[in-house]
């Protein structure tokens, strides 16, 4: 739990993201890079939705006068990675998890376990 908070909370509340910034998030965690290989087609839609998602949170950068958000833009990216990268300590930590046999002998862990088997 301590990793949990280290990684995802402390750097989720020094930078406080706002609503548009959370859903520009959201969206850039659907249209993920993974998608990449499974096709032609998939690959362009991904690269069109992902440049739309960062062209209206350009957009709203301009409306609301920040001039340079590069820095703030580059902060939320390491967020996403950030988060991205916890989710997949997670499910790793999940499958050593399940070859111990822990998902009955603890409760948290076997509320994990049913996001673990609906995940997969």
């Amino acid at each position: 739990m301590e990793r949990k908070k280290v990684m995802c909370r402390i750097p989720f509340q020094r930078l406080k993201p706002d609503n548009i910034e959370f859903t520009a998030l959201l969206g850039l965690v659907f249209w993920n890079h993974g998608l990449y290989h499974v096709n032609d087609q998939l690959t362009a839609a991904v690269e069109k939705n992902r440049r739309q998602i960062l062209a209206e949170l350009n957009s709203v950068y301009k409306k609301r006068g920040k001039i340079e958000y590069a820095i703030r833009l580059g902060e939320l990216f390491c967020l996403l990675d950030t988060m991205e990268e916890h989710a997949t300590i997670s499910i790793n930590d999940m499958e050593i998890y399940r070859l111990l046999n822990l998902f009955s002998e603890c409760s948290e862990i076997s509320a994990d376990h049913e996001i673990y088997r609906l995940s997969n």
